[in-house]
């Protein structure tokens, strides 16, 4: 590969030089707004990249933490001694017991009395 003489270099310099002096300043602008669309798309790439990774160690931790919170499993045998004899848990019919509220017989004397509202009389009517 033969090195580049300075006139060969020189050429290239002035034709760079030569179309970035022949753009107008929208086209300057233009350039730039690609360049920096370009950079953001690549940007927001790694950013969430990244994101999805912490979110996902985030995840996994907190589903380690559920695995070793949560109670052992009952086994049949030990299920079934916990029931009751109606099927529910000792300590459902315990609580189904304490919130029952007592029956009270639907007779006249628990019936809503009607009440009696008076007239009003317009001020200056006589009757």
């Amino acid at each position: 590969m033969n090195k580049p003489s300075i006139p060969e270099v020189a050429s290239y310099v002035a034709g760079m030089a030569s179309i970035g002096l022949s753009m107008s300043l929208t086209d300057v602008g233009a350039a730039v707004g690609i360049v920096i669309a370009i950079l953001s798309f690549f940007a927001n790439t790694i950013f969430t990249y990244r994101r999805d990774r912490r979110e996902q160690r985030e995840s996994d931790e907190k589903l380690a933490r559920m695995k070793m919170q949560q109670p052992e499993r009952l086994q049949p045998a030990q299920l079934q001694s916990s029931l009751s004899r109606s099927g529910q848990p000792k300590s459902v019919q315990n609580i189904n017991k304490n919130s029952a509220k007592p029956q009270v017989p639907a007779d006249s004397s628990t019936k809503r009395k009607r009440r009696h509202r008076p007239r009003l009389v317009e001020p200056g009517a006589d009757g």
